[in-house]
């Protein structure tokens, strides 16, 4: 073995082809602190104000959309399910008939 072999660490040889794994910061401090490499990069007004006015747009689209473009620009007439008729029961059976009910008392 040559002396550039020897002082070489058994962990800093990495095959060719791949990268070293990044080391990520903890999540709690991420969610604490926030990411420390986009840090001291300036927001533009669009990562700021863009995703709240996207949605706000897709939100009025689609209220005009499903409440005024389908109410008043139908083409077709509105479906009615049929009618079915009513059950008789005993007391409109006898208002159909017309007969009082008789009652005990009366015999």
């Amino acid at each position: 073995m040559s002396e550039a072999d020897s002082n070489k660490k058994p962990d800093d040889s990495v095959p060719k082809g791949y990268k070293r794994k990044k080391q990520v910061p903890p999540v709690s401090f991420l969610l604490k602190n926030g990411d420390p490499e986009s840090a001291d990069k300036p927001q533009s007004w669009m990562d700021v104000y863009g995703p709240p006015v996207m949605i706000m747009i897709t939100f009025i689209l689609s209220f005009f959309v499903f409440h005024y473009f389908i109410e008043n620009h139908t083409t077709h007439k509105p479906i009615t399910l049929p009618r079915m008729p009513r059950q008789m029961t005993e007391k409109t059976m006898r208002k159909a008939t017309g007969d009082s009910p008789k009652r005990d008392s009366d015999l």
